[in-house]
Order: structure tokens, then C-alpha cells, then sequence
């Protein structure tokens, strides 16, 4: 009789933990659309693999697209009705001022609302804004920093990415998670706005919109976008519902039909899903 009380009171510490891990993984990402707009907003993202990437132009018709389907189905409001992001992968060449210290350094490209929709650890300075006309506004990490400034304490210091002078607007401390590292290695990370001039292919995309009821804007985004990339309702991903069909769906849930390279925050929640 004792071993059976033993053994309840161990199932229920167990049933009790996996129910706080429930909700709060549920409300990860519904509170960071909440806090965007409102408690009827979703985050949706969609990945594309290197034959799918967009270009700006594209960017710009899922844009109109989206805003236009929003508007048929009666959504107004004065101010903003959704907010985007949109970010390409690749390396770069940085260098001090002088030219006279150079290596090679991983790249992000953010456009919209990057830091909006993603957090970062800032020792110095703060993210740049797309508002700057010049689009010379850089984030480094604090190993870049070191190599070219000897400190974090960088910010307002020149350098060369690739050939473009940019000027520090802040200095970050990169993810310890093996997400990071899978995609970055140990390499160091610099953070540059787009500005437009370059073919930048993206293989992110990510918006928070109206989602009055469930998978609404899941189903508007892959409406407009059609058969181009993977959508992922990043919201709904912890709800009761999503978590039985991964569960469900276990063995299979790990098929990948498109070469799509995951970036470490997709990847950093699919191991949480798991």
C-alpha cells in the first residue's frame, strides 16, 4: 500500500510539471503577439529553402497581399495592422577602418521589424533603427568588438562589412544554445540593416497579424504566398491541439519534403516541441 501511494505521489509531481511546461511554452508566443497588438494576433513565419528565397520585391507583394486580404475580410484599425520581418543568411568580410585587420564573420540581414520579433543580450548600445536614411548602422558581437575595438564599449566605432563602411549601434552577447551553434558555429555575428541596394535573397519570413480565430492568419499567409516555403503558425505551435498531433504524428514528424535550413530560433522551439 505504501508503494502505491510512493508511486501516485510521483506521477502527479510528474503530471504537475508537464502542466506548468504546457502553458507556459503555450504563451511564449502568444504573449509576444499580444504585446505587439493584441490577444487576437498570431505570429506566423515561413521558411524557404535556397531555390524559394524571396527577393525584396517579393517581400513586398506578400505585403500587399496579406494587407489586401486583411482589409476584405473587414479588419481596420489607425494604426499598424500587422508587423513584419524578414532576414537572409550569409558570410561577410569585416575589417577595421584602416583595412588593416581582416576576417570572415557570419552575416544576418534584418529587415522590417527584426528586433521586434527577436531579443537580444546587449552589453552596449542598442539595435539600430530601419528609420536611419543611411542604413549605416551595424550589431556586432562582442567578439568582433574585441578584435577590432579591444572592448564591447564599441559603439559609434567605424568598420567595413564586406565593402560598405557601417558604424556600431550596438554590441550583443550571442545564444550559448546549441540551436546557435548548429547554424553559426563558433564563428563570430555581425547584424546589418537591408538597405535595399543588394540582391539579398531572404529565407525568412515572419509577421504578426489578426488571428480572431484560430489558424486565421495561418490561413491567409499561406493564401498568398501559395506553394512557396514551409508556414508555420508559430502561436499555435504549443496549444493542446498542436502538441497531441506532434504527438500523434511522432514518428513522421521529423520528414522534411523541401531543403529548408532551419535558423537557430525555429530550431531552438522544434527541440522544445520535441
Amino acid at each position: 500500500m505504501k508503494k502505491r501511494y510512493v508511486v501516485l505521489i510521483i506521477l502527479g509531481i510528474v503530471f504537475a510539471f508537464f502542466v506548468i511546461l504546457f502553458f507556459s511554452l503555450k504563451n511564449r508566443y502568444s504573449d509576444k503577439a499580444a504585446l505587439l497588438h493584441g490577444e487576437d494576433y498570431a505570429r506566423v513565419a515561413v521558411f524557404s529553402s535556397d531555390a524559394e528565397k524571396f527577393t525584396f520585391e517579393d517581400i513586398n507583394s506578400l505585403r500587399v497581399g496579406i494587407n489586401s486580404s486583411l482589409v476584405e475580410a473587414s479588419h481596420s484599425s489607425e494604426g499598424r495592422l500587422w508587423y513584419d520581418a524578414f532576414t537572409s543568411f550569409s558570410k561577410a568580410r569585416v575589417s577595421d577602418i584602416d583595412r588593416a585587420f581582416e576576417f570572415e564573420s557570419e552575416k544576418i540581414v534584418a529587415g522590417g521589424d527584426f528586433f521586434k520579433l527577436h531579443s537580444f543580450n546587449f552589453l552596449s548600445g542598442t539595435r539600430f533603427s530601419l528609420d536611419d536614411n543611411f542604413f549605416d548602422r551595424a550589431v556586432i558581437d562582442e567578439e568582433v568588438s574585441f578584435k577590432l575595438f579591444g572592448s564591447t564599449n564599441s559603439v559609434g566605432m567605424p568598420l567595413y562589412i564586406d565593402s560598405r563602411e557601417f558604424y556600431v549601434a550596438g554590441v550583443i552577447r550571442v545564444e550559448d544554445t546549441d540551436a546557435w551553434r548548429a547554424q553559426f558555429g563558433e564563428s563570430p555575428v555581425v547584424i546589418i540593416p537591408d538597405y535595399y541596394e543588394d540582391a539579398n535573397l531572404y529565407s525568412v519570413y515572419e509577421i504578426v497579424l489578426p488571428n480572431p480565430v484560430s489558424s486565421y492568419a495561418h490561413g491567409v499567409v499561406s493564401k498568398v504566398l501559395g506553394d512557396r516555403g514551409e508556414v508555420v503558425d508559430v502561436t499555435d505551435r504549443f496549444s493542446q491541439k498542436s502538441l497531441f498531433e506532434n504527438l500523434k504524428n511522432f514518428k513522421n514528424r521529423s520528414f522534411v519534403t523541401r531543403p529548408i535550413a532551419y535558423p537557430w530560433f525555429e530550431n531552438t522551439e522544434r527541440a522544445r516541441e520535441d
